[in-house]
């Protein structure tokens, strides 16, 4: 009886551990922050992010330290500066090629702007977008990339609200 009990504890247990390495192996849904050989990618909603790049399996790095990419989503609705959505994405080398961009949601889920910059050799670039929408429940998704040679891609989501 009581080797009955522990193993169908013991199974249950198993299916609790396994089952997320299943779905995700089954291709049902991806983690919010994963790598593969080429490309790391973080779409946590959150609107500040920081990564640490790492090099590309067969590179070695001349830089001292790995470069790090910052990506941030400010929402602003004050008397003085009006109201705004801004994506920024920096990084602490210049980039070979760097992207931002922003697109504001009104409350029921419908894109009401979005605007894009990119750079070459840079190490910042940003978007800017003034919404024409009542605010509440609205949302700004801002998204952004980073690509250097030798080191594997950022790809950034960010999401900030008013």
């Amino acid at each position: 009886m009581n080797f009955k009990k522990i193993l169908t504890t013991n199974l249950v247990l198993m299916g609790i551990i396994t089952s997320p390495i299943m779905s995700f192996a089954n291709g049902e849904s991806l983690p919010d922050v994963y790598s593969t050989e080429t490309k790391m990618i973080d779409t946590r909603p959150i609107p500040y992010k920081s990564t640490i790049r790492e090099p590309l399996k067969d590179f070695v790095p001349t830089l001292k330290a790995a470069p790090v990419n910052t990506s941030n989503i400010i929402c602003k609705n004050s008397i003085a500066s009006g109201t705004y959505a801004l994506a920024k994405s920096s990084s602490t080398v210049k980039e070979d090629y760097i992207y931002a961009k922003v697109r504001v949601y009104n409350g029921a889920g419908s894109l009401n702007k979005s605007k894009a910059s990119s750079e070459n050799k840079s190490s910042y670039t940003s978007a800017t977008v003034n919404p024409d929408c009542y605010l509440g429940n609205a949302k700004a998704y801002g998204n952004h990339t980073y690509k250097l040679n030798g080191y594997k891609d950022i790809y950034h989501e960010t999401v900030g609200r008013w």
